[in-house]
């Protein structure tokens, strides 16, 4: 899907790529984001996550990458594009593979991310579930279980997909003028941890063409929010896309000095994730629910074949 630009017939401007967040991803998500940035005069193509080789335990950055790249070479055929002018918008999961996908190829002129995560995923999933959990009232021993330990245990068993992916190494080779967001309700991305490693991650790859920005009063995808920024209301700010299209749009005349915003700041920071000891091991907790299911099984077959039986019950227990 194609959001047309609002610009003089005859004339070429940026086009733009926008890649959704994780989940199933389909067009329908970015839409109204697309047509703010046609109105501000930027060509957008948006498209259906593959569904081939993505799944909730299947998923390669590399390919989401390399189909970034077929839209962007796609875009850069449209008469209304200046094919020296298309970019890469990436949204959280989408800013993993935006980031790898201008590593790779000079094709992607820009890159625009929002809410981009400079931990791995399974660290930065562990961060966020706990502050959900925490902000529901969630609190002990139960709060690190489900933030936690349930992360670990879906790595080891290899329920998590890119778990360990590094985004570091791709952000060290994009050469393209970046305009990274976070908003100040981002309750995501660990944005004041992300917003550092991704900065530091441009200046030793010799980046200096970067504007670092915190946008407030949006949530992980700069969208509004009714609480506090853990809610997903599907509700746009009157403003969305001004200050990125301008920005955009300025790309013709120069290349942007490298600048940044103070981060936005969080309530607690990340922690790497420990290896599962043995009693947490996947074979573990699998021997051990079966051998759970197994005596329950029993003592209902018990009780039956007694009943089938007629054996009198005692008439109490010690």
């Amino acid at each position: 899907v194609l959001a047309a630009p609002a610009a003089p017939a005859g004339t070429r401007g940026p086009g733009l790529v926008m890649l959704p967040g994780a989940g199933p991803g389909p067009l329908a998500e970015l839409r109204a984001a697309a047509e703010s940035y046609a109105r501000h005069g930027v060509t957008t193509l948006i498209f259906d996550k593959r569904t081939d080789g993505y799944s909730m335990t299947h998923r390669d950055y590399g390919q989401l990458a390399d189909d970034a790249l077929a839209a962007v070479r796609l875009l850069r055929t449209r008469p209304e594009v200046a094919p020296d002018r298309v970019g890469l918008w990436g949204l959280s999961e989408g800013a993993w593979a935006a980031s790898l996908a201008a590593s790779r190829s000079a094709e992607v002129t820009y890159l625009v991310t929002a809410g981009a995560v400079g931990l791995t995923p399974a660290r930065q999933q562990a961060w966020a579930y706990r502050g959900y959990l925490r902000h529901a009232g969630v609190s002990g021993s139960l709060l690190t279980a489900l933030s936690d330990t349930s992360v670990r245990q879906l790595r080891a068993a290899g329920l998590f997909p890119e778990a360990d992916y590094d985004p570091v190494p791709a952000w060290e080779r994009v050469r393209q003028p970046v305009l990274a967001e976070w908003g100040t309700l981002d309750r995501e991305a660990a944005p004041e941890e992300s917003a550092t490693i991704i900065r530091q991650a441009l200046d030793r790859g010799g980046n200096t063409h970067y504007t670092l920005r915190t946008v407030p009063g949006v949530r992980h995808n700069l969208h509004l929010t009714r609480d506090d920024g853990y809610d997903r209301p599907d509700r746009l700010p009157a403003d969305y896309a001004a200050a990125e299209s301008a920005w955009i749009q300025r790309l013709a005349t120069g290349l942007p000095e490298a600048s940044a915003d103070p981060a936005p700041p969080q309530d607690a920071r990340s922690r790497a994730l420990d290896p599962l000891p043995w009693y947490e091991s996947t074979w573990f907790e699998a021997v051990a629910t079966l051998l759970c299911l197994t005596g329950f099984a029993g003592y209902a077959l018990t009780g039956a074949v007694r009943r089938l039986r007629r054996r009198p019950r005692p008439a109490a227990l010690p």
